[in-house]
């Protein structure tokens, strides 16, 4: 499956089930099912465009994809950090720069699952003290998850 601008693209396996829930510029919703899950279980793949107004979009469009009693995981890059341990280098983290995505965490009950590997997962490729390191991928999901 692939969202309409064409850049996410879900590949799976025939022993999964997947439906198309919504989707933008920026993001792709499927519920999954399978004989392996307990019941379905809903993915939003992410990747997020930069601006404030396009960040707007996604999380409006988003919202109308929670499925609010079922599992629910988004992944991808949300171009967003939200707190001081997500960024190494330049300019000081400011609280107002994961604003919006905290609002919309909280809003749908989801939370970061943390991750496993570097702890950074873009960098700007200049060199000495220019040098900006950021977690902009991550995984979160809501409560139900780990009932599965």
């Amino acid at each position: 499956m692939v969202n309409i601008e064409g850049s996410i693209w879900v590949f799976y396996q025939n022993c999964f089930h997947c439906d198309h829930v919504g989707e933008s510029l920026q993001h792709l919703t499927l519920k999954i099912t399978s004989q392996m899950l307990l019941g379905p279980v809903y993915f939003s793949f992410i990747h997020a465009k930069c601006t404030e107004q396009e960040l707007v979009l996604l999380w409006s469009a988003l919202l109308e994809d929670n499925p609010r009693d079922d599992p629910w995981l988004l992944a991808g890059n949300f171009n967003i950090i939200i707190s001081e341990e997500e960024k190494r280098g330049g300019l000081p983290f400011r609280v107002d720069e994961g604003v919006e995505l905290r609002t919309f965490m909280s809003m749908v009950g989801v939370s970061d699952a943390g991750f496993s590997g570097p702890r950074y997962t873009w960098y700007n490729y200049r060199g000495g003290h220019a040098r900006i390191w950021k977690r902009l991928d991550k995984l979160l999901c809501n409560p139900i998850v780990a009932l599965l």
